[in-house]
């Protein structure tokens, strides 16, 4: 029978976890501002005249609009206004995915009674484990963000 893991979390072993969250927070945030500002990735509004006189120079001007439209959003009701989606975003949550998907990776690989407990065996108690935590943790400041 494999030993019983103790899953009670002091508050010095919280700590770490809330600095967690907050540095995903953060994370996420000065990675877009650098990307957007200082590596000229903003989205950009146009208008939606300038697409259709840039379309009708093609050889297949309704292709060209569909495809515009499809690649933007309406900033207002009568669709005048397009933007660019952000791909700013779209690079930070492939990142932040990427590192979860690794850090559960290696947290499920190296305590292997833990995810026992936890996806088998359905202990409650399982879900204080420290480094658990802290991919909660990461998950709520991401989404916070």
């Amino acid at each position: 029978m494999p030993e019983e893991l103790n899953y009670d979390i002091t508050l010095a072993e919280f700590r770490p976890v809330i600095l967690t969250c907050l540095l995903t927070m953060f994370g996420c945030w000065a990675l877009q501002e650098i990307m957007e500002r200082g590596m000229g990735m903003s989205p950009n509004i146009v208008k939606q005249s300038d697409l259709d006189r840039k379309a009708k120079r093609k050889d297949n001007p309704i292709k060209h609009v569909r495809v515009n439209k499809m690649m933007s959003k309406s900033l207002d009701l009568r669709g005048r206004y397009r933007i660019q989606t952000r791909g700013t975003i779209y690079f930070i949550k492939a990142l932040h995915q990427l590192i979860m998907f690794i850090v559960s990776l290696a947290v499920f690989t190296v305590d292997t009674q833990w995810f026992v407990d936890h996806f088998i065996l359905l202990k409650a108690e399982s879900t204080n484990y420290v480094p658990y935590q802290h991919v909660s943790a990461s998950l709520v400041g991401y989404y916070t963000w």
